[in-house]
């Protein structure tokens, strides 16, 4: 400045980089650029107007050597604050406990309190599961209660409790960990999902060595948490899924991205098997998109409620062949697949689609192409398994380019493949939560009418002596 020389240090926009730049006498020169702002130093002869410029103006107790040193300060703060974390961290179990011990005082108080909303009569109102309702009466004749019982309202927050049988029981850990349960008044799903779920955990992890670790794991917390019922239903579930990928990666040839042994030849042969495991993608997708439609469609027995479930029926088995033609096997589209269009379009429209509401009749549209979405999305089976055994296939061969160029790298060789596949087999886990979830939760819930509002059933008890117990 001393020397006529103005230096701004701006950061802004594309837009406001451009202005700049159009300023008379000005000349501008980007330092860095990243997602969201561009920096640059702005210098010209002249000093600009106020305002024009997007300068970042440091104040006078902006030192950059009282700054570092500031920083360098805050680092050691962060440092004993870590070092505080980890002392505590050894509490945390005892802080658990004391936490569920406290919850279960204040959930006795809050009952305890609402037994006199009555005045002198003295009242404890809940839920009680229908089939227990007949023990409940009993308790009552025998203690001299008024019992007043009565059906739920619509408007009523209903708690849910499933009776599930020991099958469809082993997907209930994955719903625990969710944290999601269907409605007091929606369909239990368990058994399809476990059905359709298990299948998608197959495909997705696609690889016989890796359920055969996963088998290993399992069996061994099954050995280690013996005595630990809590742990049994995970492992069981986690068993099954186990066997699923065992059995996918040897129908595939699959056996930690190699293919020693020959599998089932319309998953193997390479002309063939990414169009037969594309067509078995959307095969699994009309079927669970059909079953949740049938459902549905069975759930409210009216003719209305039984026309629009046929009708989505069928648009979805026109997405079906669609969908075949357009990706698996490109052809001339079949007669039936308009036949399949024209009848369920006649049926949504008849049974469905609301013609005095303007937002359903311009939603229409939309869910028909929301259809086409929801088969096409199964596609995403083939692509993250595909993705996994390339992933795989690809460390194998820099591990063996490795140790093959001397004997001296095989310790260095080794290392590598099992980097890789440790990552991929993360990836994998990551994708069965992403993918394998989605598709249960999202695109068959649609159709099947399942919005999982619902919440567990947790009766009122004494937490306190049943954890002592």
């Amino acid at each position: 400045r001393e020397k006529g020389i103005y230096v701004h240090l701006c950061a802004g926009s594309e837009r406001q980089l451009r202005e700049a730049e159009e300023l008379p006498g000005v000349e501008c020169r980007v330092i860095r650029q990243d997602s969201a702002r561009i920096y640059f130093a702005a210098v010209s002869l002249k000093e600009p107007e106020p305002g024009t410029l997007p300068e970042i103006r440091l104040s006078a107790e902006d030192d950059p050597a009282e700054l570092r040193s500031r920083i360098q300060e805050r680092g050691r703060e962060v440092g004993v604050i870590n070092g505080r974390l980890k002392e505590l961290f050894a509490s945390l179990p005892a802080a658990k406990k004391r936490l569920r011990k406290l919850h279960a005082e204040w959930e006795f108080t809050t009952v305890h309190d609402s037994l006199d909303a009555h005045g002198e009569v003295v009242t404890l109102t809940g839920f009680v599961p229908e089939p227990e309702l007949e023990t409940l009466r009993a308790a009552a004749r025998t203690n001299g209660w008024g019992l007043l019982v009565a059906d739920p309202g619509p408007d009523d927050q209903v708690p849910t409790l499933l009776r599930e049988s020991k099958f469809a029981k082993l997907i209930s850990p994955l719903f625990q960990f969710l944290g999601i349960s269907p409605g007091y008044h929606e369909l239990d799903v368990s058994a399809a999902v476990l059905v359709f779920f298990t299948i998608f955990y197959g495909m997705i992890i696609g690889d016989a060595g890796y359920g055969l670790l996963f088998l290993a794991g399992t069996l061994f917390a099954m050995w280690k948490f013996r005595g630990r019922p809590a742990a049994q239903l995970p492992c069981r579930m986690m068993l099954v899924l186990s066997i699923a990928a065992i059995v996918w990666g040897v129908l595939t040839s699959n056996y930690f991205g190699t293919s020693p042994l020959p599998g089932l030849k319309i998953f193997t042969d390479p002309a063939v098997k990414n169009a037969n495991v594309q067509a078995f993608c959307f095969i699994l997708a009309i079927a669970q998109l059909s079953l949740g439609r049938i459902w549905q469609a069975f759930r409210d027995r009216n003719f209305r409620n039984i026309g629009k479930n046929i009708g989505w029926m069928l648009i979805l088995w026109g997405n079906f062949f669609l969908t075949l033609k357009l990706i698996v096997w490109p052809g001339d589209f079949p007669v039936y697949m308009y036949w399949l269009y024209g009848i369920g379009l006649l049926l949504v429209i008849a049974c469905d689609v609301n013609w005095k509401n303007m937002a359903d009749v311009f939603q229409f549209p939309f869910n028909i192409i929301g259809s086409f979405v929801d088969v096409l999305s199964y596609i995403r089976l083939f692509a993250v398994g595909m993705a996994g055994y390339y992933i795989a296939f690809s460390f194998n061969g820099m591990a063996s380019d490795i140790w093959k160029s001397s004997p001296w790298f095989l310790v260095f060789g080794v290392l590598v493949a099992v980097i890789g596949h440790a990552m991929n087999l993360g990836l994998c886990i990551l994708s069965v939560l992403v993918h394998g979830v989605r598709l249960n939760t999202l695109e068959f819930s649609n159709h099947v009418g399942l919005s999982w509002s619902g919440s567990n059933f947790k009766p009122f008890k004494n937490n306190t002596k049943s954890e002592e117990n």
